[in-house]
């Protein structure tokens, strides 16, 4: 790195398909320092919207844990909407479906 500075991590961001199901899943996490300041929203939007454009998938999933109400609505600004409810890997957690622009919500 020949001194060049660090910068720390403030979260991640996947879009990626796991063995929950066939669709493709949209994942974000923010580190607390970085709460509250839109970050989420706008990294989310931007790789749902280039999912949109370049996948061609008719629709995205994320799974949120029930209690984790700042990323459900982060959830609800894209236009996810709640599709129930399911346990994943011991947690109780909300399914979200972002459907894709022109798709309509299909559950």
């Amino acid at each position: 790195m020949n001194g060049s500075p660090t910068v720390p991590l403030s979260g991640s961001l996947a879009c990626c398909t796991r063995r929950t199901g066939p669709e493709p899943e949209l994942a974000y996490s923010l580190d607390e320092p970085f709460w509250h300041q839109g970050l989420a929203t706008e990294a989310a939007r931007a790789a749902r919207d280039w999912m949109f454009s370049h996948c061609y998938v008719p629709r995205l999933v994320s799974f949120i844990m029930r209690e984790n109400e700042p990323s459900q609505r982060v959830a609800a600004r894209l236009g996810g909407v709640r599709d129930g409810s399911l346990m994943l890997r011991g947690f109780a957690v909300e399914r979200w479906v972002y459907p894709a622009p022109g798709a309509g919500v299909q559950v």
